[in-house]
C-alpha cells in the first residue's frame, strides 16, 4: 500500500545483511549463530511467499489480479518516493522535474501543489514547513490551498491545531511561522462554531500563537517556572477585538495543552521558537 513500508523486501535486506560472513565483527570468516538465525529467517519467509503461491495455483484469474494490482501500486509508490526525494533535497529548484516526472501539472498551479504537499507521505514535514513558509508569491497561493485542505469544523481551537501541525513542522524564523499561522487562523476563524468567542482573524492568529507559545512553556524541560493559568488568561486580556476570553473557554485550552503535548510526528516542536524571535510578538511571548 502506498505510504507502507515494503515490509518483506525490507526484512530480507535486513536478514541477509545478517546472514553474510561480512556482516560479522569476527575477521577469520567463520560462521555464527547470528548468520544461522538470519538464514533460517530468509528461510521461512520464502517458505510463506512459497505457500502462498502454490496455495492460488488452482485461481490463476485471482492471482493474476492480484499481481496486476500489486505492481500498480509498487509503481505508484516508487513515483511517489521518486518526487518525494526530489522535493526533499532542492525544494523550489525541484517542480521543474516534478512537473517532467508529471507529478505536478504543466503550467504549474498552486492547488496542484499544495495536494503533492498534503498527500506524499514520504515527504520531510521538515521541508514542507519551509516551503509553506517562504515569502514569494507563489509559495502564498500553495500556502492558502494547503490549509483549504483541512477541515476544522466541530473542532476546538487546540484540536484544529493538532491536527494542522501534524502534517509537517512549524519552526524558523518568526515571520515564516506568522505567514503559515495567518491562513491557518482565517481557517479557524472561518469554521468556528457559531457559539464560539472569537470574534476576528486576529483574535484567532493571536490565540494560535498563544497556543504554540504555551506549549512550548509548558512541556520543555529548560523552562522550570511553568506559566500558570492566571498568566495565560492575563497574557489574552483584551486580544479578542476588545475583550476578554471567557474563563471557561481559555480554561479548557489551558488544561488541554499543558496535560496532553501538542507533537508532530518529525521534527522537535519545542524547537519552534528561536529565542532571537522570541520577543517579537507583543502581548503574546511569556518571557523566559
Amino acid at each position: 500500500q502506498v505510504g507502507s513500508t515494503h515490509l518483506f523486501e525490507d526484512l530480507c535486506n535486513f536478514l541477509l545483511n545478517c546472514a553474510t560472513i561480512e556482516s560479522s565483527t569476527m575477521h577469520d570468516g567463520s560462521i555464527n549463530n547470528l548468520h544461522l538465525i538470519a538464514a533460517e529467517g530468509i528461510l521461512a519467509i520464502i517458505d510463506c511467499i512459497a505457500r502462498k503461491f502454490l496455495d492460488d495455483r488452482h485461481d490463476e484469474h485471482r492471482h493474476t489480479h492480484e499481481h496486476d494490482e500489486i505492481m500498480r501500486q509498487q509503481k505508484k509508490k516508487r513515483k511517489l518516493k521518486l518526487a518525494a526525494r526530489a522535493f526533499n533535497s532542492k525544494l523550489d529548484k525541484s517542480l521543474s522535474y516534478l512537473q517532467q516526472i508529471g507529478t505536478l501539472l504543466t503550467p504549474l498551479q498552486a492547488p496542484d501543489v499544495a495536494q503533492f504537499l498534503y498527500t506524499n507521505p514520504y515527504l520531510d514535514k521538515i521541508k514542507i514547513g519551509e516551503y509553506l513558509g517562504k515569502k514569494a508569491e507563489f509559495n502564498g497561493q500553495v500556502r492558502e490551498c494547503y490549509v483549504d485542505l483541512f477541515d476544522f469544523r466541530r473542532m476546538a481551537p487546540d484540536e484544529a491545531l493538532r491536527v494542522f501541525l501534524e502534517s509537517f513542522v512549524l519552526r524558523g524564523e518568526a515571520q515564516q511561522i506568522e505567514r503559515i499561522l495567518e491562513k491557518f487562523s482565517e481557517k479557524l476563524y472561518e469554521h468556528r462554531p457559531s457559539n464560539s468567542p472569537l470574534k476576528s482573524t486576529d483574535a484567532a492568529f493571536i490565540l494560535s500563537y498563544s497556543m504554540i507559545q504555551l506549549n512550548t512553556d509548558a512541556h520543555n524541560d529548560q523552562i522550570k517556572d511553568k506559566m500558570q493559568f492566571e498568566a495565560y488568561q492575563k497574557q489574552l486580556k483584551g486580544v479578542n477585538d476588545g475583550d476578554t476570553f471567557p474563563d471557561k473557554f481559555l480554561h479548557k485550552i489551558y488544561h488541554s495543552i499543558t496535560q496532553n503535548e501538542i507533537k508532530v510526528r518529525s521534527g522537535n516542536f519545542k524547537d519552534i521558537f528561536d529565542k532571537n524571535h522570541a520577543n517579537n510578538i507583543d502581548g503574546v511571548y511569556h518571557d523566559e
